[in-house]
């Protein structure tokens, strides 16, 4: 992301059509940045209802310690299948 910041070109282009061309680009950065963050925030949020949902079905659980993005971490034991 920095890099696409940092990047310079030179071209036959007028002083003004830079700049408007460099505030469109800066613009679809910004954007880009926010969906990124709004994505890693949704997957975040869907590990969270999968492990709520997890944790509501049947069988014996035991938590385990937390992980990375600090949810809590069960195991559960295994049951014998008939």
């Amino acid at each position: 992301m920095e890099q696409l910041k940092q990047e310079q070109t030179v071209s036959h282009l007028s002083k003004a059509e830079i700049k408007a061309a460099a505030k469109e680009r800066e613009r679809s950065l910004t954007e880009l940045a926010s969906r990124m963050q709004r994505e890693e925030t949704m997957a975040k949020l869907e590990q969270e209802m999968t492990l709520r949902k997890n944790l509501m079905l049947k069988g014996r659980k035991k938590k385990i310690g937390v992980d990375k993005d600090g949810l809590a971490k069960y195991k559960w034991k295994a049951d014998r299948k008939k």
